[in-house]
């Protein structure tokens, strides 16, 4: 655990420069669509994980043994206590490994709670589209705002109220971005990427990369509704009534909504 930490710690500045091309490069290229730079912030991402791997492994045992050798010669000869290096990183392990499982313990909580959610929804009849995977929508009121809840039994939950207060056309935007979610299998990837960042919840770049993917996913369903139906003002006007009808956010870690995050909201709506 402790060369593992010092890898991390040893590969800072290279993934740093890894995220800062990157994202220099995608705002460069300002006609890539969204689901290309979902693409790329996703290899970025492993990219940064691999890298402390890669690290720990061109290190010979021969050369860390080496490197032991040289480091007790050079210790000064007293009486002092001197105190171990190995030691704050032993300590910096700990704190990892504690809140690395905190971390997986949310993201369980967070899966039970959509299981009970979907276990008592009310279904909706409605048209399914032409899909690989069996949909339901549903209707709940404990949902505020559209989700998505995928896995092995993908669903659209929307709020109880939400149809009666939307068009037909609103309403029908709204499920094509939902259901673009399940499309995309993005309840595993967000379900990988959430995984990623339970194991570094402390590495402030993966958490700048995961924010960006998240955009990036949201934008690709935005822009999955524009295709299908053509009207991109439409869209953003019903964007901007669910935010005025929304009371909160998307519910839980793993459940993936139209709204997303508030910050960019705003943004998306100006795509």
């Amino acid at each position: 655990m402790n060369h593992l930490v010092e890898s991390f710690l040893n590969t800072v500045l290279p993934a740093t420069a890894l995220v800062v091309f990157v994202y220099l490069l995608l705002r460069w290229t300002p006609r890539l669509n969204a689901a290309t730079r979902y693409a790329a912030w996703w290899v970025t991402l492993l990219a940064v994980v691999l890298l402390p791997v890669l690290h720990l492994g061109v290190q010979s045992p021969a050369a860390v043994a080496e490197r032991a050798i040289e480091a007790t010669n050079e210790a000064p000869e007293n009486d002092l206590v001197l105190i171990d290096p190995g030691d704050s990183t032993a300590w910096l392990g700990l704190f990892w490994a504690v809140g690395s499982f905190l971390m997986f313990v949310r993201l369980a909580n967070s899966y039970r709670a959509l299981r009970r959610l979907k276990k008592s929804a009310s279904p909706l009849p409605f048209e399914p589209q032409q899909s690989s995977r069996p949909l339901r929508l549903l209707a709940s009121t404990e949902v505020k705002s559209p989700i998505a809840v995928g896995f092995w039994h993908p669903a659209i939950v929307v709020p109880a109220d939400l149809a009666p207060k939307l068009t037909m056309r609103e309403f029908d935007g709204v499920l094509i971005h939902e259901y673009a979610h399940l499309a995309r299998r993005d309840d595993w990837m967000n379900l990988l990427g959430r995984c990623i960042e339970a194991v570094l919840w402390f590495h402030p770049l993966a958490r700048f990369i995961l924010g960006r993917m998240a955009l990036a996913r949201e934008l690709a369903c935005d822009e999955w509704v524009v295709y299908r139906t053509g009207n991109a003002r439409a869209y953003a006007a019903t964007l901007v009534k669910l935010t005025e009808l929304r009371h909160c956010g998307v519910e839980g870690p793993l459940a993936t909504g139209i709204l997303g995050r508030k910050p960019q909201l705003s943004y998306r709506i100006e795509q």
